[in-house]
């Protein structure tokens, strides 16, 4: 069985579902950067969080077999960290590249589940894990990572009112 399709509104749900079933995430905010910004003013994040940051999808492979890529990149976050204690903020990024690194090993154990849309999809050197300094009080370690995903360029001629010109 190939790799799932790993659209924008199935990560959504799936990382939803990882902070929904993790003993160490608290909540979580989407791909919008507009919803992270006023969830974090209202403060409606209770540390620590995940929040997808990028999402982006990209092509490689040749020409006959050109796979698509899903770019994407999630942090745990500790917000609510008093600007001076330096110490604190270190110990909130150690803590969150751990919970990453969970995530992660969560992540690539559904990629080894043939029935689970990930199947197949986790490219682990792709894997890239930095410090975050989010703002002045919220710190943790931020994700980059790449799935492989089965959308392909192949032509739907039904989606095309003009396709039979260009023959």
């Amino acid at each position: 069985m190939k790799n799932q399709d790993n659209s924008y509104l199935k990560m959504k749900n799936y990382f939803q579902e990882i902070v929904e079933n993790s003993v160490d995430i608290n909540s979580f905010s989407g791909f919008s950067s507009t919803e992270l910004k006023t969830r974090e003013a209202n403060d409606e994040l209770t540390q620590p969080y995940l929040a997808i940051f990028d999402y982006s999808m990209g092509l490689s492979g040749p020409d006959q077999n050109t796979i698509s890529v899903r770019k994407l990149s999630f942090a745990i976050v500790y917000n609510n960290i008093p600007e001076d204690d330096f110490d604190l903020q270190y110990q909130a990024i150690d803590n969150a590249e751990d919970i990453v690194l969970q995530v992660l090993a969560m992540i690539k154990h559904h990629s080894g589940l043939e029935k689970h849309f990930l199947f197949n999809s986790f490219i682990k050197e792709s894997v890239d894990i930095d410090d975050l300094e989010l703002n002045s009080t919220s710190y943790g370690s931020v994700c980059y990572l790449e799935l492989k995903n089965n959308r392909t360029l192949r032509l739907d001629k039904n989606r095309w009112l003009t396709i039979e010109n260009y023959n």
